[in-house]
């Protein structure tokens, strides 16, 4: 699956930061690219998401994990 997701703000870890009017390219589980939506060109492949009105963390996953407990 190729998807274009439209970010109105997006956490940039790596710079600290809070980036406004992004595109995330994502090919199937895997980021691609991470541009300025002015700066780059979406494939006429891709699905558009669009999250526009949204605060978008790439790459962060669900990480809790609940064990059963046993006395």
């Amino acid at each position: 699956m190729k998807q274009a997701i439209l970010c109105g703000k997006l956490l940039n870890t790596v710079k600290k930061r809070v980036d406004t009017d992004q595109v995330i390219l994502v090919e199937g589980d895997r980021i691609q690219a991470v541009e300025r939506r002015e700066a780059i060109e979406i494939p006429e492949d891709y699905e558009i998401v669009d999250c526009s009105d949204r605060f978008v963390t790439p790459g962060l996953i669900d990480a809790i994990c609940t064990l059963p407990l046993t006395p």
